[in-house]
């Protein structure tokens, strides 16, 4: 499971509710959560100590999408860190499936 949002350049921002969100992700059975590094920093005290010391629930604090990315996928990204490739009118445009250049 994943929480929170990312900025323009691909960092993830903080979240509110951080200890009901991960005390309602361990009740539905979910054993691995992902959430801002940030949240991690400021919050971890905040958690139950049942969660913290629960061997079969993983929370992982991230950074930036990459390493969302590198958690979510089963294969890992090519991608160096703190590194955001550039996105391009030309390429947002063949992302969608057509070949053509973008107009400027």
């Amino acid at each position: 499971a994943m929480t929170g949002e990312v900025d323009i350049f691909g960092n993830s921002l903080p979240i509110g509710g951080l200890r009901e969100k991960l005390t309602a992700a361990a009740r539905a059975g979910i054993k691995k959560v992902l959430i801002p590094q940030e949240n991690y920093d400021m919050d971890w005290d905040d958690i139950p100590e049942s969660l913290k010391n629960d061997p079969e629930f993983q929370v992982i604090p991230v950074r930036t999408v990459f390493e969302v990315l590198e958690h979510a996928l089963a294969k890992k990204l090519n991608v160096a860190n703190d590194v955001t490739p550039p996105v391009t009118p030309a390429l947002s445009i063949a992302a969608a499936g057509t070949h053509e250049p973008a107009a400027m």
